[in-house]
């Protein structure tokens, strides 16, 4: 194959996966390729010319439909095929799409299309076509899109883990506000919530960048990395694995966490208010094991530990010193 039909045949492949929507290390790869100017131009013929094969209208294609019936034209389809021209080869590939799944369905249509969302109560084990399996925690809203070549999440709100099947040539891949999450076969925590956005890793390697796509990380096991609303890394680095996806049972793992976060994580699940009598209560620090299901263990922990008194009002539960 000379090099000027292998650079169109590129240049055709880039421009399917880009209607398709390219990943963050795709993009990159693209641009890089898209530097030669060569490259830009074979490029841009490519999308002119797929341009007006979409534009081809049903009768034309009802023309061509009635005449790929009979042999003559399939042997001119194949003749096509033979010629250097990659072009010609490329309007015989149109008449396939066209006749067969048809191109906006074959190459831009999901294959597997869900929503998921909860409530008040957790979804465990949702089984995915390529045995890949998602947990949600409760408040959680997922849309989940697999393609020909990649597998889709966008992450609306919530907590999930996911194990994912590993494939190699269909990335996995998480849209968390402007954060883009990126795996091949793993198995990890995505927390998206009040703006913030972690990635926990149980299991493999995960890609993720900013949101301007111009920084990446790569998170190994016990990695974490948050993320605010503008992309800014406010904590990167190892935690305990027991805090990833504890809520899977109903728990809630503290490590120096202050009480105020802790508050927060409780509000999440109880929807009760924790209010402290000053800023300084709130920074205080917990370690240990509490169960979403027991609040009042929790209160009551707090008060043992620090002395703190926990008086009920209407805004919610106030704790002070005693």
């Amino acid at each position: 194959m000379k090099k000027t039909t292998m650079m169109y045949e590129i240049a055709h492949q880039w421009h399917m996966r880009s209607r398709e929507g390219l990943n963050i290390f795709e993009q990159e790869a693209f641009e890089q390729w898209m530097e030669d100017q060569k490259h830009k131009s074979a490029y841009e013929e490519t999308e002119h010319f797929i341009a007006s094969c979409l534009k081809v209208d049903d009768a034309f294609i009802q023309e061509l439909e009635a005449d790929v019936l009979n042999d003559e034209v399939v042997a001119t389809s194949k003749a096509l095929y033979q010629r250097r021209s990659f072009f010609t080869s490329l309007v015989a590939a149109c008449l396939v799409l066209f006749l067969g799944v048809g191109l906006n369905q074959y190459y831009f249509q999901p294959i597997f299309d869900q929503h998921y969302a909860t409530t008040d109560q957790k979804l465990l084990n949702i089984t995915l076509p390529d045995m890949t399996t998602v947990d949600l925690d409760i408040k959680s809203t997922i849309d989940i899109a697999y393609y020909n070549h990649k597998r889709t999440v966008a992450f609306r709100t919530g907590k999930a883990l996911f194990s994912v099947a590993k494939d190699v040539h269909k990335p996995f891949i998480i849209k968390a506000g402007d954060t883009v999450i990126e795996v091949v076969g793993t198995k990890f925590e995505v927390l998206h919530v009040n703006d913030l956005t972690t990635i926990s890793v149980l299991e493999g390697v995960v890609k993720v960048s900013d949101k301007t796509q111009s920084t990446f990380y790569q998170l190994k096991q016990a990695d974490s990395i948050t993320f605010n609303e503008v992309g800014k890394v406010l904590n990167y680095g190892q935690i305990n694995p027991q805090k990833i996806a504890d809520w899977k049972e109903d728990a809630l793992f503290f490590d120096k966490t202050t009480l105020g976060d802790a508050a927060a994580h409780f509000a999440y699940y109880t929807n009760q208010t924790i209010i402290f009598e000053s800023d300084d209560l709130s920074f205080l620090k917990l370690s240990g094991k509490f169960s979403t299901q027991h609040f009042q263990g929790f209160i009551e922990a707090m008060e043992t530990i620090y002395g703190l008194k926990a008086k009920k009002e209407k805004e919610g539960i106030t704790l002070i010193r005693k």
